[in-house]
């Protein structure tokens, strides 16, 4: 297909005549004075341009020497080859389905880290896996669009850190319970999983089982030697602490986290090879008095206490 282009041709299109009244094209009958029908270059402008314009708009160049151009834009259309939109075009350009998989849920990619890397806003979508040696730095929420996700899995044995970009803070779950808004990273630990979704303000935790390990809020754990905590799905939580006797008539101890509901029980041990005796009373949702005991000698000494509540 092309536009025509021998010596005769106007260097531009003439102006569009007013519509008349249509018709279809005739070759005349001269016994009964009926004129053939003139063919304008109006009218074959007018087809021109549409047969280019439908094979431009397919996304073909003109070539004189190709003869199959409109029947290429047509099986294109039938089959809508069309260009897929950015990520994140809300405009009211036809979707592909190149780009509807991705909207509805579908990642746009994966990336493998094996080194410490900073990401940009074209990671956002992506599902990004942390192997040995490798570290995140999310890209600056501002340079995203609101809603836009990043997903993290620790493939290494050894815990991952996920980090905010320079000044911006994580909505992060806590200690103890609750969010806070003012996180600078997230430490995986091996297997964990976390997806981070881009708001106007931060990029904000919202499901992974990174969750699990950094947080007491549903069922989560301080794993530490001396006091620590376990809280299971149940509701049920199991304590345990390093208690010093210092006074012969007890001391007052503050559990590692308060109990929501109950004390069930508590059990102390003897932490060394004395052989004392561990009696607790005055017991509330978060600390008891503790005494110990050699027979009926009122002592001092160190053990261990157990404690099992919800």
């Amino acid at each position: 297909m092309y536009q025509i282009d021998n010596a005769t041709v106007a260097a531009s299109q003439p102006p569009s005549t007013a519509q008349g009244a249509t018709g279809y094209f005739t070759d005349g009958n001269p016994a009964s004075n009926i004129p053939a029908t003139i063919v304008p270059a109006e009218w074959l402008n007018s087809v021109m341009m549409e047969l280019m314009n439908a094979v431009t708009g397919s996304g073909q160049t003109l070539n004189k020497a190709a003869f199959n151009q409109l029947w290429t834009a047509i099986q294109n259309a039938s089959q809508n080859t069309g260009v897929t939109p950015p990520q994140f075009d809300n405009t009211t350009k036809t979707a592909t389905t190149a780009f509807v998989q991705r909207a509805l849920g579908n990642y746009q990619g994966a990336r493998i880290l094996s080194a410490p890397t900073v990401l940009n806003a074209a990671d956002a979508g992506r599902s990004i896996t942390l192997v040995a040696g490798s570290s995140a730095t999310l890209p600056p929420y501002s340079s995203v669009p609101v809603g836009s996700a990043i997903s993290f899995l620790n493939a290494d044995s050894a815990a991952k850190t996920v980090t905010a970009s320079g000044t911006d803070k994580l909505y992060l779950p806590v200690l103890g319970g609750g969010f806070t808004t003012s996180g600078t990273s997230l430490t995986m630990l091996a297997g964990d999983s976390v997806t981070f979704v881009a708001t106007a303000a931060q990029w904000e935790f919202v499901q992974g089982t990174a969750l699990l390990s950094n947080s007491s809020g549903v069922f989560g754990a301080s794993m530490t030697a001396t006091n620590g905590f376990q809280k299971l799905p149940s509701g049920l939580i199991i304590q345990w602490m390093a208690v010093s006797v210092s006074s012969a008539s007890g001391v007052a101890i503050t559990f590692p986290i308060a109990f929501p509901s109950a004390s069930f029980t508590a059990t102390a041990m003897d932490g060394g090879l004395t052989a004392y005796s561990y009696g607790i009373s005055s017991g509330t949702t978060t600390g008891a008095v503790i005494n110990a005991r050699q027979g009926a000698t009122a002592v001092t000494g160190a053990g261990f206490l157990i404690l099992i509540g919800h």
